[in-house]
């Protein structure tokens, strides 16, 4: 006897076209066609047997049977009539053989029992969406945990209640349901009865359930389905105090300046957005915007048991959320929306350099006060492990007096930080760098004198390492408070400054009065962002570092700021001002640090008007303190100096000062660790940029350049010894990359 499954199939197969022919059947009706199908033919089967299909028994296999075609999206019933659905025509088409045609339909079936909670907690959340509005197929797929193909074959077999409110992000029926003309007037019918009318065919965009009101409903419905979350919060005040260490960790909370926000914790984002819109009327859309989506999160999707992230300079601190949202009478506003929050690890920080590289990576941007780390959950949970379980602590909605008072008592003035108030140059610095402290503090009395500098060499002096490493210094070990930008032909004014930019409408690209518009908003650059933080932050030291700053059309990119370059305590309108916005303004506690490579003579040609806003420091191999820069690391590795002097010999080789080679190449433990590492240098580095130095005449490099030509010419062995590794004392950060400068 044949499978019980392939005798389904081979039934079910026939179903199917049979509705494929007439669109739509009851069971009965169905099964007087496949009657009268084989009446005057045997279809080989065995008479009487359940396997005949004029039995009872094969009857009931097919009434069972269709509920494998809903679950694969193929059939819907409505009306107890039974209908072959645009998906399930499809199929048909796709694969005329029955066997390939069932494995299809199997293959489907699994993916529903796999994933039937998943499918059910969407009827749910289907059951419950607020009246009048519809819901982004991708968003509902994302959140229920489900593919979009598993999703709409779901919706086309089941129809479940406010089956036709799920729509692309366009406000349009999901393309993956293929829908006949049929099933098209049965969702416009529906969207209209339970929605509104359609304009062209779509759903308004301002309709649309956003993505975090759709999480708040699932986590209503079945919280256990919402994963946790993890959140880096600022903790640093405009007066330059670290709420972190002055509060957060004592009383062990976690806050936000909300004294005139007049909402209550579990708002959706539209309430947020009203009331900021309200309080905060002064600022520019762009910054509204990003108060809205701080105050959302805090107020509302942040939940008990996520983890938070804060740090002070460069130490994290990682600790858990344990209850809900509320106002607090908090002295001076600094901390009026507080949450309460277990530090796992108040007395131990982790310092910036032992974060993963991909958490890491998103702390870069001082103007949020809130970024989203919920990818990386796990790698902070593995970072810093939660101890034994703590009790929840109870909220009163009272301030932490003693605390806030104490906060008032050390107020620093508002006045914004300035050159002279730059951090100094220590011993431990500038032994980390292997400069030294004078010529590093020289740097910094440059900065105090005009807040922009650039360092200029050839390739591989180190120019920005240096730049990173120094900004971080001097921002108090803030990383978050230096941003790094690369200037390139195509970069504008639009990318460094303020443009307007392709953005998707709010409640996504379905609003009917968009149909068929690019919808544009003005978004700000890095220098704007930078800006406004050192504004919010001003007792602390921000810098910008453009690398490679000559390699882009300075005049476009600055603009009108070629003023404010020179004129600090100005302000200007920019080119895309509005009437309501004040003239804009570098802040005092900004600072530009720029570099740029002299080997393609492009210094030379530096715009006039900018060379003179900027001050110059040169960094040559062969001039202080470059020149010792790389005997001084390798002492520290307890390294031989073999490498220092062929360095040096090569150097003096090179006729053209700016085509000679910097130290940063071998400044990397790799290069030292085996016996062959500084020839593959050479070969595969240094080696191909003096080809292009030389490039038209008629040299022998190996024999001027070559690492065998310069050991016999100082007298040293032919093959490299044997490996040494630095010593263990030499910390891995200090050692600049290869492109380094």
């Amino acid at each position: 006897m044949a499978d019980q499954l392939e005798i389904i199939g081979g039934l079910l197969y026939r179903v199917m076209r049979i509705l494929a022919e007439v669109g739509e059947a009851s069971p009965d009706e169905l099964w007087m066609r496949m009657r009268a199908s084989d009446a005057g033919a045997d279809p080989g089967w065995r008479r009487g047997s359940g396997d005949d299909p004029r039995s009872a028994v094969a009857r009931k296999l097919v009434l069972r049977g269709a509920v494998y075609l809903a679950r694969a999206g193929h059939l819907s019933e409505s009306n107890r009539r039974w209908q072959a659905t645009g998906i399930g025509r499809d199929a048909l088409r796709a694969s005329p053989d029955e066997a390939a045609w069932w494995r299809d339909v199997t293959e489907h079936n699994t993916y529903w029992r796999e994933h039937r909670s998943s499918l059910g907690l969407v009827d749910d959340v289907l059951a419950v969406l607020p009246e009048q509005t519809w819901v982004s197929v991708t968003d509902l797929s994302t959140v229920a945990d489900l593919t979009v193909d598993g999703l709409v074959r779901h919706l086309c077999g089941f129809r479940p209640e406010g089956w036709s409110r799920v729509l692309d992000p366009a406000g349009r029926p999901p393309r993956e349901a293929l829908f006949t003309e049929d099933e098209y007037r049965d969702w416009l019918d529906w969207f209209e009865v339970e929605v509104g009318d359609l304009t062209a065919g779509r759903a308004a965009g301002e309709l649309r359930l956003p993505l975090d009101d759709l999480r708040m409903l699932v986590e209503s419905i079945a919280p256990e389905r919402i994963p946790r979350r993890a959140w880096l919060v600022r903790g640093a005040d405009r007066r330059g105090r670290s709420l972190a260490r002055d509060l957060w960790l004592a009383d062990e909370v976690c806050s936000l300046p909300g004294d005139r926000l007049e909402v209550r914790p579990g708002v959706d984002r539209e309430q947020v957005r009203r009331a900021v819109d309200r309080e905060h009327a002064s600022l520019t859309s762009a910054r509204r915007g990003r108060l809205t989506s701080e105050y959302h999160a805090f107020l509302s999707r942040m939940r008990e048991n996520d983890l938070v992230v804060v740090n002070d300079r460069d130490e994290y601190y990682v600790g858990e959320i344990l209850g809900p949202p509320v106002f607090v009478a908090s002295v001076g506003g600094v901390a009026d929306l507080q949450r309460p929050v277990h530090w796992r690890n108040a007395d131990e920080p982790v310092n910036y350099l032992d974060l993963p590289d991909r958490v890491a990576a998103l702390l870069g941007n001082a103007e949020a006060r809130i970024v989203d780390l919920s990818d990386f959950v796990a790698d902070l949970d593995a970072l810093v492990p939660a101890p034994a379980p703590v009790a929840s602590i109870a909220t009163t909605g009272a301030a932490p007096q003693s605390a806030d008072a104490d906060l008032a008592g050390q107020a620093l003035a508002g006045q914004a930080l300035g050159g002279d108030d730059l951090r100094e140059v220590t011993d431990e610095f500038a032994d980390g760098l292997f400069y030294s402290r004078d010529w590093l503090r020289r740097c910094v009395e440059l900065l105090r004198d005009r807040p922009q500098l650039i360092f200029y060499g050839p390739p591989g002096t180190g120019k920005t390492y240096l730049a990173r490493r120094l900004a971080w210094h001097l921002a108090d070990d803030r990383r978050e408070n230096v941003t790094l930008v690369q200037f390139h032909p195509s970069y504008m004014y639009e990318d460094f400054f303020q443009g307007f930019r392709p953005v998707q409408v709010k409640g996504g690209d379905g609003d009917a009065a968009t149909t068929n518009r690019m919808s544009f908003e003005l978004v700000d650059g890095p220098l704007r962002r930078l800006a406004t933080a050192a504004e919010l932050n001003p007792r602390q030291a921000f810098f910008l570092i453009i690398d490679e700053i000559n390699r882009g059309d300075l005049a476009r990119i600055f603009g009108e700021l070629y003023f404010l370059l020179e004129y600090r305590g100005e302000a200007v309108t920019t080119q895309y001002a509005s009437a309501d916005t004040r003239d804009f303004q570098l802040p005092k506690n900004l600072f530009i640090i720029g570099t740029m490579n002299s080997a393609d003579r492009s210094i030379a040609a530096f715009d006039q008007a900018l060379r003179r806003r900027f001050t110059f420091v040169g960094l040559h191999p062969d001039v202080e303190p470059t020149a010792s820069v790389l005997r001084r690391w390798l002492a520290a590795g307890d390294l031989p100096d073999e490498a220092a002097r062929l360095l040096g010999e090569l150097n003096r080789r090179i006729d053209d000062p700016d085509a000679r080679i910097g130290p940063s190449y071998l400044m990397r433990d790799r290069v030292h660790q085996s016996a062959d590492g500084l020839d593959r240098v050479w070969e595969h580095q240094i080696l191909p940029l003096l080809a292009e130095h030389h490039v038209g005449e008629t040299i022998d490099l190996a024999a001027r350049y070559g690492l065998p030509a310069l050991r016999q010419s100082l007298g040293l062995a032919a093959v490299v010894p044997a490996a040494v590794v630095p010593a263990a004392g030499v910390p891995a950060n200090t050692i600049p990359g290869p492109a380094a400068g």
